[in-house]
This record gives structure tokens, sequence and C-alpha cells, in this order.
């Protein structure tokens, strides 16, 4: 997962985890709502796209699920062109070792951006 001082990054990691969810099987994160993610800048990119460069620390690369359009998990929806080497492939598992919807939800609810509900959400 992407760090450091990205401005968009806790931006984009708030609009994630307030239009997402884990599928009921738990192998996909997938939209509850067809909508855009909106960078600082102003430009707007599809929410694939935003979950890749989070996972990948860059804009392009990234391509849908292929087993279920709606899923936004990085690993799903990032592809690398070129073969990987063995190296590649271990920062790649590293990488994989990203934070649960949960841990998203809570980092966007300690700063203000999803109310406490004394009913919860599930």
């Amino acid at each position: 997962m992407k760090t450091g001082t990205d401005p968009d990054l806790d931006l984009i990691q708030s609009q994630l985890a307030e239009i997402t969810a884990t599928s009921e099987d738990g192998d996909h994160l997938v939209l509850l709502d067809q909508v855009d993610i909106i960078r600082l800048s102003g430009e707007v990119v599809p929410a694939q796209q935003a979950s890749g460069y989070l996972g990948l620390g860059e804009w392009e690369g990234s391509h849908p699920c292929s087993t279920d359009p709606t899923c936004v998990l990085w690993t799903h929806v990032t592809t690398v062109a070129d073969p990987m080497s063995e190296t590649e492939l271990d920062k790649l598992v590293n990488r994989a070792s990203r934070p649960t919807l949960a841990t998203l939800y809570k980092n966007a609810r300690s700063k203000g951006l999803v109310p406490a509900s004394p009913q919860g959400y599930f």
C-alpha cells in the first residue's frame, strides 16, 4: 500500500472506505454504488484506478477485476505488463498485506470523516 506525504492518499482512502464493502464471500472489495473518486486537484478518476494507485503508487496500469467488475481490491485490479522476477513477486506479496476495510474505516472515523453511530453499521 502506498505510503508517504501524498496529499491525495488520505482523501482517496476515505472515499474508498465510504463507497466499498467486503463481498459476501470475502474475496472482493466491492463498490456499494458506481461512483468515481475525486482527487485534490479536482480530477475525477475511476475507483479501480484510485485503488490501483494506493497499491502501486502509479496512476496508470490498473484494469478491472477479472471475476467481479465492481471489485476495487487493488490486488484484483492491477496488473504488471512485464513478467515479474522472483524479487518483484516477493514485493507484491508483501504489499498484499494491506489494511483491511475495517482498518480504513477506523482511520476515517478517527479523522472525523465517518460519524460514529450508536446503532452500528452492520
